[in-house]
């Protein structure tokens, strides 16, 4: 069975498209059943819909962003390692 953790962990292959059927139907069960698990997904789906935007209009994002993002995507995942 599919966890926060190992949802992290293939989000990307997930949005481009490299990760095998039965392992989609496992996220997107997840994401389905999991209010936590959703509201990540969702998050990830649309930073990736972003940055795809910015980089067509050639907009650089400041580096201390990255690390604000970098910094709480590792605080949440701890939380969810807690539990």
């Amino acid at each position: 069975m599919m966890d926060f953790k190992k949802l992290c962990q293939l989000l990307t292959d997930y949005f481009d498209e490299e990760l095998e059927s039965d392992i989609c139907a496992e996220i997107d069960e997840l994401v389905s059943e999991d209010f936590g698990c959703k509201v990540l997904f969702n998050t990830f789906n649309r930073t990736l819909q972003l940055c795809k935007e910015m980089e067509e209009e050639e907009i650089e994002v400041p580096e201390e962003v990255h690390i604000r993002l970098y910094e709480f995507l590792e605080i949440e995942l701890r939380k969810e390692e807690e539990i």
